[in-house]
């Protein structure tokens, strides 16, 4: 299952919800708390900027374009 990072409030992380939405692809939600929260999120990516998203095989993929262009190419 993909795991998303986000802030629910963020654009992009809309544009990512609605390209997992659109595949009909499972995933579940981790919200980023600004500021501290964006510590483990650069932990996991190397960077501090949402969305993140981590596939079920620890893909861990960022930027919301790139992530749209993975969703795009599942199934």
């Amino acid at each position: 299952m993909i795991t998303l990072y986000q802030f629910r409030h963020s654009a992009f992380c809309l544009k990512t919800r609605m390209a997992l939405h659109a595949k009909k692809l499972q995933y579940r939600v981790e919200e980023v708390t600004p500021g501290i929260g964006q510590f483990e999120i650069f932990k996991l990516s190397g960077q501090k900027q949402v969305p993140v998203i981590v596939d079920s095989n620890d893909q861990v993929i960022n930027d919301s374009s790139t992530i749209c262009e993975y969703i795009d190419k599942k199934k």
